[in-house]
């Protein structure tokens, strides 16, 4: 099979034209949509998998720059979102802000999260709704 590389040399991701960085990107963006379909991520959490992939950080650049141009990987929501599902299920700020910091939000992705939190209120409401799962599941035990 005839080839635009010498001596047996692959595509690198940094070319601009040829097949083989075409592929490069469009298994690059495959790999990022069904990571993507499963559950939101971080931009940190996304170049992480795709790396993990064998996808070099020109191509994830380019690949993540497009799925937020695209809208479909929104930090700022994800974010918002992430921080009531940690709360439902019964975590505190504290936990909730460094949890969110290991996975890659920003501090002012973080506050905006917080920003429509009542903390006494939202924690103490997802005390009782995790106290109340447990009396369930123990009384599971008893019958």
């Amino acid at each position: 099979m005839p080839s635009s590389h010498q001596h047996g040399e692959t595509p690198t991701e940094t070319e601009t034209d040829g097949d083989g960085q075409k592929e490069t990107l469009q298994a690059a963006r495959d790999a990022a949509l069904r990571l993507l379909a499963k559950r939101d991520h971080t931009l940190r959490e996304l170049a992480l998998k795709l790396k993990a992939r064998g996808f070099d950080n020109p191509i994830s650049e380019k690949v993540i720059e497009a799925c937020v141009r695209n809208r479909y990987l929104h930090e700022d929501d994800f974010a918002r979102s992430y921080r009531r599902q940690m709360t439902s299920k019964g975590y505190g700020a504290r936990f909730i802000r460094s949890a969110m910091k290991q996975k890659g939000f920003e501090d002012r992705q973080i506050d905006a999260a917080f920003s429509e939190y009542d903390g006494a209120t939202d924690e103490a409401k997802a005390a009782r709704s995790a106290a109340a799962r447990k009396l369930k599941s123990l009384r599971h035990i008893h019958d």
